[in-house]
């Protein structure tokens, strides 16, 4: 999973030099209310069972688990301050873990990070260990996460029988765009201030929202923003760059030899970008549907030779950029071969 650890570092650093201002109003608010400390370190459960210190905006009273221990909080929760309201309903008091994340012992989206010998009181009048809640143990073959599934999907005082379902649900199909679902619905809840209700966070209609931004976001960023740069970085207007490149990797070869393998690379990037931009679009179509529909076939064809019958027009305006037919006929022939591809997988079924 390193693509997932390359994320967290990435958006990890974003994050905290986004919030700093943030950093400076939560503390000031918890000063003024309730004074000193302003952050919070607890022990939490991490990777394969080590112990880290998260640091959290202490949103609760001083001493709030002197006499009873560690115990999950719950919604009207009579130990949280007024700040600790707000910065629990936004999630904003886990605004800190962004350096848990950074150093690694936690990922944007995963298991909650439990506390060691942490009770389950709510719902449950045995005051159970959690470590003898089932699935427990399962759970920790991942980082924990800031967010998750069963952060996401339950109210905050659920069963933790029944979050443990949901993250071992999560360990079994997690994936990059999963990840970017939770993420996204995360924000929403938090713009919503809804991480401490005992409702539903996410309605039907916003799985509805995040569906479509799953499905079809992706060719919308492709032919907007990820394949022109990419195109660009192998473009005649680069061989200045490439070539050289070339050379040192190749200092045998003759220059034609070089320009030749500037042009090849040029073409398998065409050939490949456009193949993948029929794959998301076929992917958005079918969204609604596991069955299949030759018509979704029909449309990522047609709209993948539109764009390349624009990009090829555009190229013609830019400076150093000329259009070609053959680079257009390059283009389609990436998506029929992806398309021809999803069609013969189907018609085999």
């Amino acid at each position: 999973m390193m693509l997932k650890r390359l994320f967290d570092i990435g958006l990890s650093l974003v994050g905290l030099i986004g919030s700093s201002p943030l950093w400076v109003l939560f503390s000031i608010a918890i000063l003024l209310e309730d004074g000193w400390p302003i952050f919070y370190l607890q022990e939490r459960v991490g990777k394969n069972g080590r112990i880290f210190k998260a640091i959290k905006f202490r949103s609760m009273i001083k001493d709030a688990e002197k006499e009873s221990g560690p115990v999950q909080a719950v919604e009207n929760d009579p130990r949280v301050t007024r700040i600790g309201r707000i910065l629990r309903a936004t999630a904003m008091d886990e605004l800190p873990q962004l350096l848990n994340i950074l150093k690694g012992d936690m990922s944007f989206v995963g298991p909650r990070a439990l506390r060691p010998k942490e009770k389950e009181v709510h719902g449950n009048p045995e005051n159970l260990d959690i470590e003898k809640v089932p699935g427990y143990y399962e759970r920790l073959a991942v980082r924990p996460g800031l967010t998750g599934m069963a952060q996401v999907y339950l109210p905050t005082d659920a069963l933790r029988s029944e979050k443990f379902k949901y993250d071992l649900m999560y360990i079994k199909s997690r994936s990059f765009l999963l990840d970017l679902k939770l993420i996204f619905l995360s924000f929403w809840i938090t713009f919503r201030g809804k991480w401490e209700s005992r409702e539903k966070k996410v309605e039907d209609r916003d799985l509805k929202m995040i569906n479509f931004f799953n499905y079809w976001f992706p060719p919308v960023a492709w032919m907007a923003f990820i394949f022109p740069t990419n195109d660009s970085l192998t473009s005649e207007s680069t061989s200045s760059i490439i070539i050289p490149l070339l050379q040192w990797l190749m200092p045998s070869a003759d220059q034609s030899t070089l320009e030749a393998i500037h042009e090849l690379l040029r073409k398998i990037s065409h050939f490949l970008g456009y193949g993948f931009l029929a794959f998301l679009l076929f992917r958005a179509f079918r969204s609604k549907s596991k069955s299949f529909d030759l018509r979704w076939i029909i449309y990522s064809g047609l709209i993948s030779s539109l764009y390349g019958i624009l990009d090829e027009y555009i190229q013609t305006l830019l400076p150093a950029r000329t259009g070609s037919f053959y680079d257009w006929l390059i283009d389609i022939t990436g998506s029929l071969s992806v398309l021809g591809l999803i069609f013969l997988k189907n018609a085999n079924k």
